[in-house]
């Protein structure tokens, strides 16, 4: 319980140690699931500072042990997989994702879901709206599920929306954000993109007025 309660914090590390302190002959499989599960995002993570301090070799090494580590586990995998590409190594997270997907006949929501996650880190809008297309196609999806791809439509529209404004077509942008905006209207991401726009067309007083929502 205290190491659930630890990695819910996010505080991995004491997780780890907690867990640690727990002799392997009395580990029961949710525990071991835990410990295996926590060591792949202390080696995600550290990965992934590494690589922002310049340490391209170590990083590698770091998530190829949580490749390793994971294998087998769907959902680890698909995690380590977006972590590839959140190191700048892109292929490696690909071939990732098309292992778990040709072990299924049909791949999970949570494939599709974890896919277009990926597609987002790596900025491939076009591919990204047709995988967010497919999700919303879906039958039967979780109330967990609904909520990830909402957050994952928010997001691409926050991204496109942005890209608009920059192009200097900022009622394009208010037009991408504005069928999101009328179900989230108190979205912080989803207005400050907004305001962006706003701020664009020098519409000082639109864009004040959200800055105050």
């Amino acid at each position: 319980a205290l190491a659930q309660y630890q990695s819910g914090q996010g505080d991995i590390g004491n997780a780890l140690k907690t867990l640690n302190r727990i002799e392997v002959a009395k580990r029961s499989p949710d525990v071991a699931l835990l410990q295996q599960h926590l060591t792949i995002k202390n080696l995600e993570q550290d990965a992934k500072s590494s690589m922002q301090s310049g340490e391209k070799k170590a990083a590698i090494n770091m998530l190829s042990k949580a490749e390793a580590l994971g294998s087998g586990n769907e959902e680890l995998t698909l995690g380590v997989a977006v972590t590839w590409a959140e190191i700048g190594e892109v292929k490696r997270g690909r071939a990732l994702f098309e292992k778990v997907k040709v072990s299924h006949t049909s791949p999970s929501a949570s494939w599709h879901l974890r896919y277009a996650n990926f597609l987002a880190v790596i900025n491939s809008d076009r591919e990204l709206r047709e995988e967010l297309e497919i999700i919303a196609g879906m039958p039967n999806l979780s109330s967990a599920e609904k909520t990830a791809l909402l957050e994952l439509q928010e997001s691409a529209a926050i991204r496109m929306a942005d890209k608009q404004t920059s192009a200097g077509d900022a009622a394009s942008a208010h037009q991408i954000l504005a069928p999101f905006l009328k179900s989230n209207p108190d979205q912080v991401q989803l207005l400050l993109a907004d305001a962006r726009a706003y701020r664009t067309e020098r519409q000082w007083q639109s864009a004040l007025d959200i800055y105050r929502h």
